[in-house]
């Protein structure tokens, strides 16, 4: 319903390019001349007959009492050939429902305040006018972290840079060094005396007791006997020799050597002593990046024109905040019933049903 016209002394409503006459327009005064609405504006004007006022088109925004006639409008147009459609009477209704959504939403909104007991416009362009001294303060509050943050940037990175340059050089270089001297002064002399220990210790012990054991206490292969066998049993002969065994001989075997211990006295690792140097050097403290604290946006008084007022009232931040809030609150509260009822219509199955459901009701 883009828009429309009532002719109350013809009985003639039109919505849109379909005008259909026989409404009953006795609700409307008999001095209105013409009441036209702008859709696409949410706002109608009221024009009077040329003899009881001056012909200067009077505006209003409440459509509910008009809501009646476009019902009646349907009714006729059902029986129209061709008659409206049921997509057709859903758009029309749920154009009122957005008429009357907008309407509601702008109506002027009761809050008091210190100054006094008022209301205040909820129109849009006196909520948009209204936001601008906090976006003003956001503004400059963000410029402020801006600036602030354009200058420690460059000095955190280079501190970043210098901190960087200090570690490749003062730690690095002597990590390095310190690490070759732990392999040349530590690990190779631990090779060298593993190696000297494996050479000239643990491989004489080896050959030691496994001589002893296979020479002496063992017995000799292709059954030539030991001393430890000859000289366990009495009167028997052995070898290729037939010696005589010892008498009354021993009670048992010689016992094998598990292991040997022993000293070496030949020295064969170094006896210089290595130390090592002191390499590290400590880290110049290089951040110098100077910050204040960024303080919170103060919020100051505002004075707004109260709806009706012929002054500025002085509003507190706290109350600018209740009063904002309070009216967004109401607008949704009115966008889910919008939405509730617009859903609704257009569930409908009839044209009969679509003109019998009730916009002006549930908000």
């Amino acid at each position: 319903m883009s828009g429309w016209w009532i002719l109350p002394s013809q009985g003639r409503v039109t919505v849109d390019d379909a005008t259909l006459t026989g409404i009953d327009c006795s609700s409307i005064p008999a001095d209105i001349y013409l009441v036209r609405w702008w859709g696409d504006k949410g706002k109608g004007e009221i024009l009077y007959n040329h003899d009881a006022q001056f012909p200067v088109r009077e505006k209003f925004t409440d459509l509910t009492p008009y809501v009646p006639l476009f019902n009646e409008w349907m009714s006729i147009a059902e029986s129209e050939s061709p008659p409206i459609s049921l997509s057709q009477a859903k758009s029309v209704k749920a154009d009122m429902i957005d008429a009357l959504f907008n309407t509601k939403r702008q109506a002027p909104f009761h809050y008091p305040v210190a100054a006094g007991d008022y209301y205040w416009d909820a129109s849009d362009a006196t909520m948009q006018a209204s936001t601008v001294p906090a976006i003003q303060n956001l503004n400059a509050k963000v410029n402020e972290i801006s600036g602030k943050l354009n200058s420690a940037i460059p000095a955190l990175n280079g501190a970043g840079s210098s901190t960087v340059s200090q570690v490749n050089n003062s730690i690095v270089p002597s990590g390095n060094t310190l690490s070759n001297a732990i392999n040349i002064n530590l690990v190779n002399q631990i090779n060298a005396l593993v190696n000297e220990i494996n050479s000239h210790i643990v491989a004489p012990e080896i050959s030691i007791y496994s001589e002893f054991n296979n020479s002496v206490a063992g017995p000799q292969a292709t059954n030539v006997g030991r001393l430890s066998a000859d000289l366990q049993t009495s009167g028997q002969s052995a070898g290729p020799d037939l010696i005589t065994c010892a008498a009354p001989g021993l009670d048992g075997p010689l016992l094998g050597f598990a292991s040997f211990s022993g000293s070496c006295s030949a020295s064969y690792l170094g006896t210089n002593a290595y130390a090592v140097g002191n390499y590290f050097s400590n880290i110049t403290d290089t951040w110098t990046v100077s910050w204040a604290p960024v303080a919170n946006v103060a919020g100051s008084s505002q004075t707004w024109v109260p709806v009706g007022g012929t002054a500025p009232v002085n509003v507190t931040p706290t109350e600018q905040a209740a009063i904002i809030q309070g009216i967004a609150n109401r607008t949704n509260a009115l966008t889910q019933t919008k939405n509730l009822k617009t859903n609704q219509v257009n569930a409908l199955t009839s044209v009969q049903a679509v003109i019998d459901y009730d916009v002006t009701a549930g908000w």
